[in-house]
This record gives C-alpha cells, sequence and structure tokens, in this order.
C-alpha cells in the first residue's frame, strides 16, 4: 500500500458516515451493473467498472486527487438521481407508461430511492472538502 493510498484510508476510516455513504453507493450500481450483465446489458457494468478503475487510480495518485474521483462521482450521482426524478413526474402527469419494469423504476419506490441517492451525492459534494482537507 502506497503512502497515498493509506493516508487516504487513514481519513476514510476517521469519517465512517462519509465512507459508508460512497461504499453504498458503490456497491449499489455494482450491484445494478452484474444484474443488468446478467440479463444481457453490459453498458452498466463497464461503467461501474470504469468509475472504480478512476478510484483507483486516483487513489494511488494523491489524497486531493481521489478527492476530485469523488466530486465526479457525486456529480453523477445527483445527475442520475435527477434525471430520474424529472423523469418519474414526466411519467406521472403526462402519459403513464404501463410496462412493469419502467412503473417500477419510475414509480414511488424508484422516485424515494432516487431522492435518496440525491441525498447521497449532495453529502459527498459538499463534505469531501472536510474529509480530504
Amino acid at each position: 500500500m502506497s503512502a497515498n493510498s493509506k493516508q487516504v484510508f487513514d481519513k476514510l476510516k476517521t469519517h465512517r458516515l462519509y465512507s459508508l455513504i460512497l461504499t453504498l453507493t458503490l456497491i449499489f450500481f455494482l450491484h445494478k451493473g452484474v444484474m443488468y450483465a446478467l440479463l444481457g446489458s453490459f453498458v452498466p457494468l463497464l461503467f461501474v467498472l470504469v468509475v472504480s478503475v478512476m478510484f483507483i487510480y486516483k487513489l494511488n495518485k494523491s489524497p486531493k486527487a481521489f478527492s476530485r474521483a469523488i466530486m465526479v462521482w457525486s456529480v453523477i450521482l445527483i445527475l442520475w438521481a435527477g434525471v430520474r426524478l424529472l423523469l418519474s413526474v414526466v411519467n406521472q402527469f403526462v402519459k403513464p407508461i404501463p410496462e412493469g419494469h419502467v412503473h417500477a423504476q419510475l414509480g414511488l419506490s424508484g422516485s424515494l430511492l432516487s431522492v435518496v441517492f440525491l441525498g447521497f451525492g449532495i453529502f459527498l459534494w459538499r463534505n469531501r472538502g472536510r474529509v480530504f482537507s
């Protein structure tokens, strides 16, 4: 383990809530990627692998570079959740799509999941400076 990665892990150990939220978001998208890969779509899994490689590469560079990787990840989370919420509102008030998968993704449970991940993305964005200062 390099000195830079040890320094990042030490900072993440002291901020347990931050590291828990970061880990949960990454595991969630890894799970989604595997599930979609089992259905035949490898794009989500490829996306998660690219993000993971970005984190590993930045981890070995410096804590500041790792902080920038978290900034990118938090922006991706905010955009993903925002688009899902927007689609949910459009699906609710325009012409609803009757397909079960779309309804599950954009229904009440999907909207709640989007709100949670929007909160996670904002939390990661706002507190990265405090964690990696």
